[in-house]
């Protein structure tokens, strides 16, 4: 059968050829787009699936982990794998060893972990490893295969009900093609609007299509589908929201480093400190920055561990920032690496203890002041453990006892010392004292042992007590007033 030339064939079967030709063609790249933003959709519903899923998993995982307890974990796999997303889990310590595991054979080598998710592949299977840590301690990692099949069973009804539409269009009459052509565009083209907007993120867009025909349909399935994106999202918000908090509750603020260790971010912390770290710290080194004041043994030991990429805590610098008094920072950082196990940097928290620096050396000060005190006023210092009836002694208080380092601290020892003619009467005052639980202050006379020579002295002070309120130390202080004594009887 000779078909007629495309010149002699009338204009309404032109119109109709042409019509359908149009269609085919328009239905063709409509259903085409349509598919490809529904598939990255999809795509982008797993990945953020995984992502909610390692956050749980973490969650779940972490306290066992750091206890070594992997009975709970045990009951964690079964029940998240009876729920059918979850296809196998394997999990390992910090030494690499499998330690439980589910929906796996034991000994089979493990598939190899996957960085993309492809629809196209035969594979059904997204193969994904997260290191399982509670804040900046790392206790493992663990590998979990998530399903996707429904991912090719949408895309395959997709495209099923996409073809059927475009036969559907086809055997339709031109004037019925032409309308029905008309309003599919109109509506498929919302729908590819709305698609773009999710694609970039505005997980608010709706499709309004009324009806309930198979476009409809597909418009009432991308809107739930984009509310359940946006669920997800906001749950995801939230786990990074209450992970900023306990950030905030242990440092004041976050940082990021490169694989050269120079600073790339700052999070957190006073927003006028954040943003001058920003502005004179970023792009630099710890080094580099505001001056680093670390003795060279400790600063040569901070950058072997940065060189072996290791993790490090509570390293402690001074820092004076431009134009600004001296910092003290307090910095705690582990390094993280890519998906091919190449060294990416590092990050960690920072801390201000510029504060509790200045306490601190308030604090040598004040001791140091103390120390010259006592020793200007000739006083020595002792604490008698009133359980074991043992004492220890400053070296001052040695020296007016004139004993030395190998001298038995027994209480009888002590009571040794004592001049004979007030021995009994100290020792009544001494039980005295420990059974009222009140401070004192009393005069007697000692013999030195390192000469046998009398000598007055004053002693004085109280009680520390235990929970139950009874004493348990006494805490006392001793003064030569010989001298003074003798003044005092010259008079």
């Amino acid at each position: 059968m000779r078909l007629p030339h495309w010149t002699n064939v009338s204009l309404r079967w032109k119109l109709v050829l042409g019509s359908a030709l149009i269609e085919v063609v328009m239905l063709s790249v409509l259903i085409v787009s349509n598919v490809r933003l529904i598939e990255t959709s999809l795509q982008e519903q797993v990945e953020l699936r995984i992502r909610e899923l390692s956050v749980l998993l973490n969650a779940s995982i972490a306290p066992s982990m750091a206890q070594l307890d992997y009975g709970p974990i045990q009951g964690v796999f079964s029940e998240s794998r009876s729920k059918g997303e979850l296809v196998y889990f394997a999990l390992f310590d910090k030494s690499g060893k499998q330690v439980a595991g589910d929906g796996w054979a034991s000994g089979k080598s493990l598939p190899p972990v996957q960085t993309n998710i492809d629809i196209h592949s035969s594979e059904r299977r997204f193969d994904t490893r997260i290191p399982i840590r509670i804040g900046d301690q790392n206790y493992g990692q663990l590998q979990f295969g998530v399903s996707t099949e429904f991912l090719h069973l949408a895309r395959e009804k997709l495209v099923r009900q996409s073809l059927g539409i475009a036969v559907a269009e086809i055997l339709l009459s031109v004037i019925l093609l032409v309308l029905l052509g008309v309003w599919l565009t109109h509506h498929l083209h919302k729908l590819e609007i709305a698609s773009v907007a999710v694609g970039k993120g505005d997980f608010d867009v709706t499709v309004e299509v009324d009806g309930g025909d198979e476009i409809a349909r597909v418009g009432q399935a991308f809107n739930r589908m984009t509310l359940e994106i946006k669920h997800r999202l906001s749950e995801l918000g939230s786990s990074e929201a209450r992970f900023r908090s306990l950030t905030e509750l242990s440092a004041d603020w976050y940082w990021e480093q490169d694989a050269d260790f120079r600073f790339t971010s700052f999070q957190g912390g006073e927003a006028e400190h954040r943003q001058r770290m920003e502005r004179e710290l970023i792009g630099k080194t710890r080094w580099d920055g505001w001056g680093v004041g670390v003795a060279d043994d400790l600063w040569a030991q901070h950058e072997a561990q940065l060189e072996a990429h290791l993790p490090f805590r509570e390293f402690e610098y001074e820092t004076i920032p431009h134009g600004k008094s001296p910092v003290f920072i307090s910095a705690s950082g582990t390094p993280f690496f890519d998906g091919n196990g190449v060294f990416a940097g590092y990050r960690g928290i920072g801390k201000n203890i510029t504060q509790r620096k200045q306490v601190e050396v308030a604090l040598v000060r004040s001791e140091r002041l103390l120390r010259l005190s006592s020793q200007a006023a000739q006083i020595g210092s002792y604490v008698i453990d009133l359980d074991t009836l043992r004492w220890e002694s400053s070296p001052l208080l040695d020296a007016i006892l004139g004993i030395g380092p190998q001298f038995d601290r027994t209480l009888a020892a002590w009571q040794d010392l004592i001049h004979p003619d007030d021995r009994g009467w100290v020792g009544g005052d001494f039980q005295a004292t420990v059974t009222n639980g009140r401070a004192f202050s009393r005069e007697y006379r000692i013999v030195r042992l390192a000469n046998g020579e009398t000598r007055w002295v004053t002693a004085w002070g109280d009680f520390e007590y235990d929970g139950a309120g009874q004493p348990v130390l006494q805490v006392g202080a001793m003064q030569d007033i010989t001298e003074r004594k003798a003044a005092a009887g010259r008079n």
